[in-house]
């Protein structure tokens, strides 16, 4: 299965969009964490969607995971 790559509005900021998205998101530090409520266990940090995409191959496909960009600044 590959990781299918949503967009939505943050704030007032318009995350990119087409085809050159996934180039645009790779020099980010990605948060991967379990949907449901896990006390912070299972909290992974990725720099690269391919290895996102390899992390949640290896998950059952019944499994549910949030998948944030890390904030630089915040």
């Amino acid at each position: 299965a590959q990781l299918r790559i949503a967009f939505q509005r943050v704030g007032e900021k318009k995350l990119p969009e087409g085809e050159g998205a996934r180039e645009a998101l790779q020099n980010n530090v990605w948060i991967v964490k379990p949907e449901a409520q896990n006390q912070g266990r299972g909290i992974e940090l990725f720099r690269q969607l391919k290895d996102i995409e390899s992390f949640l191959a290896a998950k059952p496909v019944s499994s549910s995971w949030i998948v944030q960009k890390c904030i630089e600044r915040p």
